[in-house]
């Protein structure tokens, strides 16, 4: 008996302590003082109105969708912000990038040219900022929700919510209306990459698989892609070979470490893959930042499990529903903390 409990003992540390191979994690705050607001500046005198998405640029700065003030802004790796395109007005205006106007963006995504792709909510668009950081356009999608293939502005979205760009500059959209995720050339022609369009779940083929609400994507060098499918509580992979696959997840709400099916989530909304093949998840209700293995298993990474705004090791840090996540040119995991209002920099060593 004395055994078994031993056993019992050592597998709950297991699966409780992160898998990973870093003597220290530290979590501080890059950008943002916790007040909601709109102010460009250094640190802690910036403010957000719930920053939601994130994204590398081919700088090293951070590319934050804020949503609320309705604009682009860039964080660099100092934590001076500034705003690249939008006003506090939302709207749906193309132009100069101090003049367009977006609607709630959400997903952003950088290409190898520097280009910024922004999922623009309230007009079904993916917009572009051009790689001078003067001119916004569209892409693709019509300006109305819908689903269509096609090029430019044939395309219809319905409220695409975060984008991913692989080697290749190819853009894939997490298309949450339609529950598939959607493809986008350089050239700006859309076609349906995985799923049938009838929400439900269903791993397989690419064209019969199911997604439910599928909320953040990422992307792999191997061309591999993953997808946040919030409303199963999954973490799904779009093989290279096309086939959907569950990663993590068993579709029950909660916080279990384990591999594969074993493990649970509770909101995942963020999601990134390093270099090492691990893959990293935001989550909004459990108030934490999860690690899956290259091997399948789920571990955490960052926070108790309460909401709150603290810095510090990695078992006491709180977040207040972290959504958007990045990893930047160290290797360091970026995090936005929507309702902290703050860009919180997760520190491996």
């Amino acid at each position: 008996m004395k055994t078994l409990k031993i056993a019992v003992i050592f597998l709950s540390l297991f699966f409780l302590f992160p898998l990973f191979s870093y003597s220290e994690v530290i979590v501080t705050t890059l950008a943002g003082n916790g007040r909601l607001g709109y102010a460009d500046g250094q640190g802690n005198k910036a403010q957000f109105n719930v920053p939601i998405r994130l994204a590398l640029d081919k700088d090293g700065n951070i590319i934050v969708s804020d949503i609320f003030n309705n604009c682009i802004r860039k964080v660099t790796p100092e934590g001076v912000v500034s705003t690249v395109a939008g006003t506090k007005e939302g709207g749906y205006i193309d132009g100069d990038v101090k003049e367009a106007k977006f609607g709630a963006p959400h997903g952003v995504g950088v290409d190898s040219k520097g280009n910024i792709f922004v999922c623009d909510l309230s007009s079904s668009t993916i917009r572009k900022i051009s790689f001078d950081r003067k001119k916004v356009s569209t892409f693709a999608g019509s300006g109305k929700p819908g689903y269509k293939d096609g090029k430019g502005k044939e395309a219809e979205f319905s409220f695409p919510h975060a984008v991913a760009v692989d080697k290749n500059d190819n853009l894939f959209i997490a298309d949450i209306s339609n529950h598939c995720i959607r493809k986008i050339t350089p050239e700006g022609v859309v076609t349906t990459f995985a799923g049938s369009r009838e929400k439900g779940f269903l791993d397989g083929d690419v064209k019969s698989a199911k997604f439910n609400m599928p909320i953040d994507v990422a992307v792999d060098g191997d061309g591999n892609v993953y997808v946040v499918d919030i409303g199963n509580q999954r973490i799904r992979k779009v093989t290279a070979k096309g086939e959907v696959v569950t990663l993590a997840g068993n579709g029950k709400p909660g916080c279990v470490n384990g591999k594969g099916e074993e493990a649970q989530f509770n909101g995942p909304h963020g999601i990134v893959v390093d270099k090492k093949g691990n893959v990293i998840i935001a989550e909004l209700y459990n108030y934490d930042i999860r690690l899956i293995s290259p091997e399948g298993v789920v571990s955490t990474l960052c926070g108790d499990g309460e909401k709150g705004d603290a810095d510090g090791e990695c078992e006491k840090a709180r977040f207040n529903q972290p959504g958007g996540v990045t990893i930047d040119r160290e290797g360091n995991v970026i995090i936005a903390d929507l309702y902290n209002h703050k860009i919180k920099k997760i520190i491996l060593k």
